[in-house]
């Protein structure tokens, strides 16, 4: 009796973007991220690799290809060798400041200069850093060979400056782009009392938002920070303390909502930010922990923010927790879901941070592992928060460690957008956990496709889409749309150009920046009205395009296609011998289009990671 088996040939042609690929933290930590944003980073890390030993803050400078530039504990900086920069010592970052630096590009200044705000710890006072160093800023120059300008650790808050400058910083700083090509970067007073006698603080309930564009940095031979165009809130419910200035601040994605976590008090305070004024207002304090909050994340759709414990004098279990900011103010503390308790320990979870992959990171205190949560969109453990999820190598922690970033800062930014090289999270390994066969019947009869993409992947479309929508506000929606081509039924497809389409029209799914994804048909049947036959090549054409014909990304960086033939061919039979997995029987071929490369059990209903279904 003969045997049927399918061959499933598939080649894929797409162009990777990668895109601020590695973080250095902790002590000598870091993580590499894949080109495949399904696949959970890798770490690495040594003296020699990484350049950062830091137990709080850092930050780092990539350009548009995902390359490091320089990286910083806000008191040294790092060249692109690990090296330290030309004048890059003596930055007066604290050396245990919750978010001790950030880096944005000098805007207008074609990503050759870069701002660095350091910020001092706000109890430390030893040899060359001192809590009274408040908030400063340096310039990188790397327009030849990298280095520090001269005139750098300029002044923006300290007791020595006047007027609402005059006073203390806080250790939160969070940056983001404005919308129209310049950036916000916000600080937050504080008052130390009890620390080294400190009695003249007067700016503990002051945020600093420092609007910074192209045309009040006077000159990219000489960019400095006007302190004119320093937009100042003073919000009385708000005031910092004593180590109430440690922890995060953190502004969301789309730049309404400010948080930040207050150490001693163990709580967590809201705000809205008008990104157009740079006025911050409505203080929601959501309400107090069990123990020190420290972390905080907002989820890419900004419905969620996720906060940590980090401390207890009696070596009590932390959590990390969600809370869900679409319910009304007084009940969002009642709301809180509590995804993961440490073990207990002096420390336990540190600093969180979003990435550009759609999750959130989690440092975990002095410890060899990473946590992620890898669905922040969804909710409670919907959200898939797994504790140990990137292993450390042995010499190295995260200590409470994570680099601080701001929205939309990357050196691809400053040019104009349409040379912007970074791509959509679109590429071979994701179009084919989302491509799934439908059979109809008999396995000679036509068949068609379906488009099924994980929750993981939505939400890293979404993620991207509102990262454009930082970049340029007109950006609103974006589409993956998909043709049927008959490529001919040789040995290998007709890859020379496109045979003629199946059907008219196309397929398309759809994300739009208020959350919502739509597949046009709902259904996910890709070709309904267009049966593919067994034996005939076809090409899958996808495309993913901006609304309005709005140019951002290149169009090779965009387009998958995917070549597809499904064979009958009469089985091999293979004894089965010792040592040989394969039996006689059916059996499902995979092919790269030049030879075979996998070989299945038909009954497994599986071709690598594309579930079969029957009719």
């Amino acid at each position: 009796m003969k045997k049927l088996l399918f061959i499933i040939c598939i080649l894929v042609s797409y162009y990777p973007c990668i895109a601020q690929q590695t973080w250095f933290f902790g002590h000598n930590a870091g993580i590499k991220f894949n080109t495949n944003p399904s696949i959970l980073p890798t770490a690495f890390g040594s003296n020699t690799t990484n350049p950062i030993y830091t137990n709080e803050g850092c930050a780092i400078a990539y350009d548009g290809s995902g390359n490091i530039i320089f990286s910083t504990d806000g008191t040294t900086v790092y060249n692109s060798a690990n090296a330290v920069m030309t004048n890059g010592s003596n930055l007066l970052g604290g050396t245990s400041a919750t978010q001790s630096a950030i880096i944005i590009p000098v805007p207008g200044c074609e990503c050759k200069k870069y701002f660095v705000f350091t910020i001092a710890a706000c109890s430390e006072n030893i040899a060359g850093h001192s809590f009274r160093d408040g908030l400063n800023y340096s310039v990188v120059d790397i327009s030849t060979n990298s280095v520090v300008q001269t005139s750098k650790n300029t002044p923006l808050v300290n007791p020595s400056q006047t007027g609402n400058f005059k006073g203390y910083s806080s250790e939160k700083l969070t940056a983001i782009k404005d919308g129209s090509g310049g950036y916000w970067v916000i600080a937050h007073g504080t008052n130390p009392a009890g620390i080294d006698n400190v009695t003249d603080a007067s700016n503990e309930s002051r945020f600093y938002a420092f609007h910074i564009t192209a045309s009040n940095i006077g000159s990219c031979t000489n960019p400095t920070i006007s302190k004119s165009d320093c937009v100042f809130t003073d919000i009385s419910t708000a005031k910092l303390t004593t180590y109430g200035c440690v922890g995060q601040m953190k502004i969301s994605l789309t730049g309404s909502k400010i948080a930040y976590t207050t150490y001693n008090n163990n709580t967590v305070d809201i705000f809205d930010f008008n990104i157009s004024t740079g006025i911050v207002s409505n203080h929601n304090k959501i309400g107090t922990f069990n123990y020190a909050t420290y972390g905080l994340e907002f989820s890419p759709n900004q419905k969620y923010l996720y906060v940590t414990e980090t401390w207890s004098s009696g070596n009590a279990s932390r959590s990390i927790y969600q809370l869900d900011l679409s319910l009304p103010s007084g009940v969002i503390f009642s709301s809180k879901t509590m995804l993961h308790t440490a073990a207990p320990k002096t420390f336990s979870y540190g600093q969180l941070q979003l990435w550009t992959d759609g999750r959130i990171y989690v440092a975990n205190y002095d410890d060899h592992f990473i946590g992620v949560i890898n669905s922040p969109d969804l909710p409670g453990s919907a959200s898939n928060y797994l504790h140990n999820a990137i292993a450390l190598p042995t010499n190295t922690t995260c200590y409470i460690s994570l680099p601080t970033f701001a929205h939309g800062a990357s050196c691809s930014d400053a040019p104009p957008l349409s040379t912007n090289p970074c791509c959509p999270p679109w590429n071979k390994d994701v179009l084919k956990q989302s491509m799934f066969y439908q059979g109809s019947g008999s396995i000679n009869l036509p068949y068609t496709l379906l488009f099924q993409p994980t929750s993981l992947f939505k939400n890293q479309m979404q993620a991207y889409l509102n990262y454009l929508h930082l970049v340029n506000s007109s950006i609103t929606g974006i589409a993956i749309e998909f043709r049927l081509h008959d490529q001919g039924s040789s040995v290998l497809p007709n890859t020379s150009g496109w045979g003629s389409q199946i059907g008219s029209g196309y397929i398309d799914w759809n994300w739009n920046t208020t959350g919502v994804s739509s597949m046009n048909p709902s259904n996910p049947i890709l070709f309904p009205n267009n049966n593919m036959q067994v034996g005939t090549w076809y090409a899958v054409q996808s495309g993913m395009y901006l609304n309005s014909n709005i140019k951002y990304f290149p169009d090779d960086c965009a387009e998958n296609t995917i070549y597809v033939r499904i064979q009958v061919m009469s089985a091999k039979t293979k004894p089965a011998v010792r040592g040989d997995a394969l039996k006689s029987g059916q059996y499902l071929e995979i092919s790269d289009g030049k030879k075979i490369i996998k070989t299945i059990p038909l009954d497994s209903k599986q071709i690598d990671n594309n579930q079969i279904k029957k009719d």
